[in-house]
């Protein structure tokens, strides 16, 4: 992550999902969290399968990142979208 900053496509997202200034404070944490940890898959991959898992509710986030292997919830986030084959690869439009 360049500068602390999230992808613009990701912090987009996140205002999109998360109306309230306390929810995105949390989501903008556990993203960061995501950035300084090896998952085994791409960093912006997991956050942008996460976003579309949480539904806009923040305890979605941490439950799925704590309960689940990151290939198995980008898998998850991709069969949510219809299994459009883009596995998160390309930002958020």
């Amino acid at each position: 992550m360049k500068n602390g900053e999230l992808p613009e496509d990701i912090r987009k997202k996140i205002e999109e999902l998360f109306p309230e200034t306390h929810q995105r404070q949390e989501v903008k944490r556990i993203m960061e969290e995501i950035y300084y940890q090896d998952w085994g898959v791409g960093k912006d991959q997991l956050a942008r399968a996460l976003l579309v898992l949480s539904n806009g509710k923040p305890e979605r986030l941490e439950e799925h990142l704590k309960n689940g292997d990151p290939r198995d919830l980008i898998m998850a986030a991709e069969a949510t979208l219809g299994n459009p084959g883009h596995y998160f690869l390309i930002p958020f439009s």
